[in-house]
């Protein structure tokens, strides 16, 4: 069974979407975690106005973490990326990692 192990960081209020999508993708193997962090927008929030204020900020982000099979990857990435993305900056990402061992016990 060729597996992967796709770790997503999204905005807090898409996770309920993400993992409505996982399940429909009979996904099973599934971790989160709530963090905080910046990527590009390197923690700047729109509304800010005042930029002689302006600090650098870790932004609330969840990190969902699961394992899927080779073949359902490509519909389930394109799936989430359809949801999730909002077209601003700071949507997230998702990293994909090849796994060569996969044991559940």
């Amino acid at each position: 069974m060729n597996m992967l192990k796709v770790d997503t960081i999204v905005k807090p209020f898409k996770f309920e979407t993400i993992i409505k999508i996982l399940k429909e993708a009979d996904v099973k193997d599934i971790s989160f975690y709530e963090i905080k962090g910046y990527g590009r927008q390197k923690g700047y929030i729109k509304e800010i106005i005042d930029t002689s204020a302006l600090t650098i900020q870790f932004l609330p982000k969840i990190s969902i973490e699961f394992y899927i099979e080779q073949n359902k990857f490509e519909s389930t990435i394109a799936r989430l990326l359809k949801e999730i993305q909002t077209g601003t900056i700071g949507d997230g990402k998702i990293i994909v990692e090849k796994v060569d061992r996969f044991f559940v016990f």
